[in-house]
């Protein structure tokens, strides 16, 4: 049958009934395959005596004689003569289902195909040009049957193909499990086969190390159901255990040497392969011999049982070859060789290790001295400043601490660095003026205006932070009569800066500007003092201010100098009668530095006289004691010690030591309730009480929040600057070393009040890294110090007030309160138009008609101007 596609295949049926044709040879249409205009199924005639092999497909419609009616294919059709030679497999079980293969050519010609053997079909399943495969019919006799392969009613016939009774096995096993298994079975002749057990790893059914039967033994072949129960024993055993040659797999072996494998559940003969090799087995209880035929060289060992096959390394065999003389000369000249060479290294390296013991011996002797050096130092130098700092204590004991008188000591924290503040002076003014100043004095304890009023300058851009605490410390200074009521408005700017910095998410920054505890006085000036004679004990470079002894880094002398101690006896020129001072000085010290020395003796504080201050006279050129450290001309040779620098370093931790002891007073002394028996200063207690009311009010339970307030108010705001500053509070003169070892001090003081953990390495400042031991234990004094003080009794508004009332009451004519208002009233001109728009724009200003008060005091001080 032919299927020819198209378009214009006519209309109907009878338009091309008797137009189709291949060549000559007609092809006769069907007419229930027909589909109009679009498809033609014809059958073709038989062309067995056409000579032509190719022939295109004509279909004309209607009329045939006319080309236009007429379609010729533009590919040829092909005429094949199919034939078969043979089948495979020629034998077969009488019971059918063999795969058989047709073999022969063109076997894929035409469009139908049909296969018997016999009377019976044979079922198709694929074919192409050299072959059909087909599935057998069961058989009725044994015996030859003949095949035939019908392409469409062509008939093809070969010589008979037999059913033999003699059935080809094939796919045997375990009953249950051979559907698996595919070809494992080997047919060696018409009565023999070897066929491999099939794995049972996989099954649910135990096996003993004595063997177990299967429930069944069978064979699937074809279609013979006889054979799939075979009444026959058979034992399976679990797999051998086979341990490796080495951890490595690989094991080395002479060519004599056995081979000895160590096995478990060997129950079955076994075969051992060498490479491709087999040798010869001696079996035992645990133990394979494995015996050889000479081989040499790198072999996989393979293990053999039945079907399991196993690879426990690799052999290594080496050769028992003989070497020749020449070779043994070369070797055993090569080798003496090698051994005169590594004994001349052996000596080299021996030399080299004695060499560097004796440096090694060496440094560690140098770093030894050097040790007990700033150990020893280290211990005379305390033992010597204790007895000087004793000998000063009982100095003092009869003129006292110089401490400052209370108008000096707030001037310089007020105003640092003015000495002649007009707050000091009376000021002469005439008599309205001195009216509208009272006036305007009386309206600064107004509080809704002096909160107005400060609020309206801290809100102007050109009042500036200097401009700030100028106004801080004029105002306190009017105020020293009335000190309650300068509380009460602190507490509220303190409250709204605290309301300000939380509604920005930010750590409100706290001021106070003074706190008085002058139980803590004693320690911090014997710090001074201690500071300040260790400092002296060695040589000071009079330009630079470097230092024998420091404890800052930039101001330590980093070389040796070798200087002797003098001492000087001193007579006051204007009274010889006088007591002659006695001053300890060195013998490279500058006239200068001897008469600084003489002017802070203890002699010279007992008698109180006033300080020198050397002027020098013009034309004097001034010298370094020693070349600066970071001078570029500095060579190796100019050092007094071969040693680096950095060596010198060592002296910040002598000096550190020595002076241990009065920074641990100080330090225990500030942050102690008690005080070393004198009361907590109210203030302290009331003021840490007011920023925990605070945190309540706004719901802050972070207490590092709440420590870091009370640190920025008293610590960080008033303790540091003291620490650094010595002279707010004493008659003293600070020189540039001992302020850098103040600096120092006051750096842990800051560290040991924080929460945050500092993170030291080796590349940290020297300052961080002299004290990073200490400031966990200052930290603790720390936290006690501020819990002590939360769980102290409450300090009632009433005690608070008496307090700052008797405070007023003692301080109350130590300012010029005039002078004081008048310089606050230079504000009230330069922001004029401001403050009068705020006390506009206050209801309760309007009411208290603090605006029209406020004009008035003005215009005055313009009629006076």
């Amino acid at each position: 049958m032919l299927t020819i596609t198209g378009e214009n295949l006519g209309l109907q049926f009878k338009d091309i009934q008797t137009g189709v044709r291949i060549g000559k040879v007609a092809c006769t249409p069907v007419e229930a395959e027909y589909i109009s205009a679009e498809q033609i199924v014809c059958k073709l005639a038989d062309a067995t005596g056409y000579r032509v092999q190719e022939a295109h497909v004509e279909v004309c419609v209607r009329d045939c004689t006319h080309t236009d009616y007429k379609a010729i294919s533009p590919k040829a059709f092909t005429f094949v003569s199919p034939y078969f030679t043979r089948v495979q497999p020629s034998k077969g079980p009488l019971s059918g289902g063999t795969h058989i293969t047709i073999e022969g050519s063109h076997l894929n010609a035409g469009s139908a195909v049909a296969v018997k053997i016999g009377l019976h079909n044979c079922s198709f399943e694929r074919r192409s040009a050299r072959e059909i495969v087909c599935v057998t019919p069961a058989g009725q006799t044994p015996g030859g049957t003949p095949v035939m392969v019908d392409i469409n009613s062509a008939e093809l016939r070969n010589p008979e193909w037999r059913d033999a009774v003699d059935h080809h096995w094939h796919q045997p096993g375990y009953h249950q499990r051979a559907q698996d298994e595919s070809q494992n079975c080997t047919v060696l002749n018409n009565t023999v086969m070897v066929c491999l057990a099939p794995s049972v790893a996989v099954s649910e059914k135990g096996f003993s190390e004595t063997g177990s039967g299967p429930d069944e033994i069978g064979f699937i072949m074809d279609n013979v159901h006889t054979t799939l129960v075979v009444n026959e024993t058979f034992s399976f055993y679990p797999d051998p255990v086979i341990e490796p040659l080495s951890s490595t797999g690989l094991l080395e072996l002479k060519p004599s040497s056995p081979l000895i494998l160590k096995v478990r559940l060997m129950e079955i003969e076994a075969q051992v392969l060498i490479g491709d090799t087999p040798c010869v087995l001696t079996l035992s209880e645990s133990q394979l011999l494995c015996e050889w035929p000479n081989l040499t060289g790198e072999h996989k060992v393979t293990v053999r049982v039945g079907g399991f096959e196993y690879s426990p390394g690799t052999l290594q065999i080496y050769s028992d070859s003989l070497l020749t003389l020449p070779a043994i000369i070369g070797i055993g000249g090569g080798g003496g060789l090698l051994l005169l060479v590594i004994i001349g290294v052996l000596i080299a390296y021996k030399r080299k290790s004695r060499d560097a013991d004796r440096t090694l011996k060496r440094l560690q002797l140098q770093m030894d001295n050097l040790e007990s050096r700033v150990a020893l130092e280290c211990k005379e130098a305390f033992a010597e400043l204790q007895t000087d700092i004793h000998e000063l204590t009982q100095e003092l004991d009869g003129a006292g601490i110089p401490f400052l008188d209370y108008r000096t000591y707030a001037m310089r924290v007020l105003f640092p660095g003015i000495e002649d503040h007009p707050v000091l002076k009376e000021m002469e003014v005439q008599a309205n003026v001195e009216k509208a100043l009272t006036l305007f004095g009386q309206l600064l304890t107004k509080k809704h205006f002096l909160l107005t009023f400060i609020r309206t300058l801290e809100a102007q851009r050109s009042f500036s932070m200097r401009d700030r605490g100028n106004v801080a410390s004029l105002v306190m200074t009017a105020l020293q009569g009335e000190m309650e009521y300068a509380t009460g408005v602190l507490k509220q700017l303190l409250s709204d800066l605290i309301d300000k910095n939380l509604e920005s998410k930010n750590h409100p920054k706290l001021l106070l500007r003074r706190t008085e505890s002058e139980c803590a006085g004693e320690p911090l000036f014997m710090l001074y003092c201690a500071i300040k004679q260790q400092m002296e004990k060695g040589p000071i470079d009079s330009i630079t201010g470097e230092a024998r002894y420091s404890l800052s880094e930039d101001k330590l002398i980093r070389q040796q100098i070798d200087y002797k101690t003098l001492t000087l006896h001193c007579v006051n020129p204007e009274n010889e009668n006088a007591l002659e001072v006695t001053v300890k000085g060195l013998n490279c010290d500058t006239v200068t530095q001897s008469m600084l020395r003489t002017a802070s003796s203890p002699d010279s504080l007992r008698s109180r006289t006033p300080m020198i201050t050397p002027d020098l006279e013009s034309g004097t050129k001034l010298w370094h004691l020693v070349k600066n450290h970071d001078h570029s001309d500095q060579r190796e040779g100019d050092r007094g010690s071969k040693m680096v620098s950095e060596i010198y370093l060592t002296r910040l931790l002598a000096t550190k030591g020595t002076l241990q002891k009065f920074v641990d007073d100080l330090f225990e002394t500030i942050f102690s309730t008690a005080h070393r028996g004198s009361a907590l200063p109210l203030a302290i207690k009331y003021m840490f009480d007011f920023l925990d009311e605070q945190a309540d009010k706004h719901s802050i339970s972070d207490s590092d929040v709440r420590h870091t307030w009370k640190s920025n108010c008293l610590p960080l705001r008033f303790w540091v600057n003291v620490i650094k500053n010595p002279q707010f509070v004493f008659d003293i003169h600070k020189n540039s070393i001992t302020d850098a070892c103040l600096s120092v001090v006051a750096q842990t003081f800051m560290d040991s009040c924080s929460t945050s953990e500092h993170k030291l390495g080796k590349d940290s400042p020297s300052n961080k890294l002299l004290y990073a031991k200490d400031i966990p234990n200052y930290k603790n004094w720390v936290e006690r110090y501020y819990s002590d003080i939360s769980r102290m009794p409450v300090i009632s508004d009433q005690d608070m007030s008496a307090y700052l009332a008797e405070q007023s009451r003692l301080h109350l004519s130590q300012f010029n309160s005039m002078s004081a208002l008048h310089e606050i009233y230079s504000y009230i001109v330069k922001y004029k138009d401001e403050i009068l728009s705020a006390l506009e724009r206050d209801e309760q200003s309007r009411r208290q008609r603090l605006r029209s008060k406020l004009e008035q005091v003005i215009d005055t001080m313009a009629l006076a101007s």
